[in-house]
C-alpha cells in the first residue's frame, strides 16, 4: 500500500484504502486495524478486493458500503480471535501514509483511553510496525516520533525486559 485514497473509522477499527486501477477494473486495497485486548495495536485485515466502481466517487461510496457490511463484521471477529501475526499488504516505506494513519489512530486511542508510558507507547508502534512488515522499524519510529535511535532502542529493551513485546531471540524464532 503506497497511499491512503479514503479512510474509515469506528469507536474500535481503522481502516485506509488504496484504489489501483488494473485492467478497466478498480481494486482496492484494504488494512485495518484496532485494539487488541493488551491495548496494543492489532492487525484485524490486510487485504485486496476488486470492486464495480469506475470513478473516484463511486470507489468510495463502494469501499464504504464493503466496510460497513463486511468487512467490519470481518475485522471485529478477527480482533477477538487475537488479530493477524503479519500483513500480506506490505508498508516498506517510513514515510508511507497508511502508517502514519494507523500509527496516529493508536496514539489517539491511547490519550483518550489510557495513561500510558512512553515505553507502552513505544513498544505499541513498534509492535504495528512489525505486523505491518516495515523493513526497519526502528528507523521508522526513530522518523515518527522524532527521538534519538538510542531513545527508541532504550525504550524497546524496558518494554522487551517488561514483556510488552518479544524478545529480540523470540522474534527472529517467531
Amino acid at each position: 500500500m503506497n497511499r491512503v485514497d479514503h479512510q474509515i473509522s469506528t469507536e474500535s477499527l481503522l481502516a485506509t484504502v488504496e484504489f489501483r486501477a488494473s485492467g478497466g477494473a478498480v481494486i482496492s486495497k484494504w488494512i485495518v486495524t484496532g485494539i487488541g485486548s493488551d491495548n496494543f495495536p492489532s492487525l484485524a485485515l490486510a487485504m485486496s478486493l476488486p470492486m464495480r466502481a469506475t470513478s473516484e466517487s463511486e470507489s468510495i461510496e463502494e469501499a464504504n458500503q464493503l466496510f460497513s457490511s463486511y468487512l467490519e463484521p470481518l475485522a471485529l471477529k478477527s480482533l477477538s480471535n487475537g488479530g493477524l501475526s503479519r500483513s500480506s499488504e506490505k508498508v516498506t516505506d517510513p514515510s508511507n501514509p497508511a502508517f502514519h494513519v494507523h500509527a496516529l489512530f493508536f496514539q489517539t486511542y491511547l490519550d483518550n483511553r489510557l495513561t500510558a508510558s512512553e515505553t507502552f507507547m513505544t513498544a505499541g508502534l513498534y509492535r504495528l510496525a512489525k505486523l505491518l512488515e516495515v523493513k526497519k522499524p526502528i528507523d521508522f519510529l526513530t522518523s515518527f516520533l522524532r527521538l534519538p535511535e538510542s531513545t527508541i532502542n532504550r525504550r524497546l529493551t524496558k518494554a522487551r525486559d517488561t514483556g510488552l513485546i518479544a524478545k529480540r531471540s523470540e522474534e527472529q524464532n517467531g
